[in-house]
């Protein structure tokens, strides 16, 4: 796992994190030097104890009102009608 920064045709630079070669995830802007970058890469890092939601609009959309804690093995899940929110990292 590993954040990588390029420069785009433009000559803007941006960043991806790729896990296994493979990106995850990309940042949605360019920026104009490589440290601007790097400070998005260090928001990103400390999202690591970010609450977890699922957005309203998502939920309208699938049907979905909660998620329980048997539709995930890994981690534990709010019972059915609380919110999917926590601030507490699982793991």
């Amino acid at each position: 796992m590993k954040f990588v920064i390029y420069r785009d045709p433009v000559g803007l630079w941006r960043w991806t994190y790729e896990v296994n070669g493979r990106a995850l995830a990309e940042g949605g802007g360019a920026h104009p030097t490589p440290a601007r970058c790097l400070e998005d890469i260090a928001q990103i890092r400390s999202a690591h104890l970010s609450p977890v939601s699922v957005s309203p609009f998502h939920r309208l959309l699938s049907g979905e009102t909660a998620l329980t804690a048997s539709q995930s093995r890994d981690a534990p899940g709010p019972g059915l009608g609380e919110p999917l929110t926590t601030g507490q990292p699982h793991g």
